[in-house]
């Protein structure tokens, strides 16, 4: 369930979730999710919070329970860790950081790196992630391609 998780994590989460969880239930309501979220230093707005709570599986009396939570907070802290990897391998490729590249910045990265690529599978690789295509490939085009 929280395989991705250190310890350290779970306990931080489990702090914060037994402010809120003051009978030791392993249960908090929904509306005191935004409270467990600023214990944990996010703060979210209330359609942050409701899409949380559709996360958490909650129960008929509007409850979520904490291993729900450790879940979707599990895959939350993933997913900020997969942007954070995404972000780093978009940098070797924007050597001007100005959040794009271009084909010619593809092929001094793979010319650098000893991958031969012919100029038709460049071009065909660069129209493939190049989403909008304006000739450049923005942050966005590159999480799409490779979360693809």
């Amino acid at each position: 369930m929280s395989g991705s998780l250190t310890d350290a994590q779970i306990e931080e989460i489990r702090e914060a979730f037994s402010v809120y969880d003051k009978e030791r239930s392993g249960w908090v309501s929904v509306q005191q999710l935004g409270g467990v979220m600023r214990a944990l230093g996010e703060s979210l707005t209330e359609a942050e919070i409701y899409d949380l709570a559709n996360e958490c599986d909650v129960d008929f009396g509007g409850q979520v329970q904490f291993k729900d939570f450790l879940y979707v907070m599990s895959k939350r802290l993933e997913e900020q860790n997969s942007l954070v990897c995404l972000k780093q391998a978009f940098k070797i490729f924007d050597r001007n950081e100005v959040n794009s590249f271009t084909i010619n910045e593809i092929r001094m990265v793979m010319t650098n790196l000893g991958e031969k690529m012919s100029e038709e599978d460049l071009r065909e690789l660069f129209q493939d992630i190049d989403q909008d295509k304006d000739g450049k490939i923005s942050f966005n085009d590159f999480v799409t391609a490779m979360r693809s």
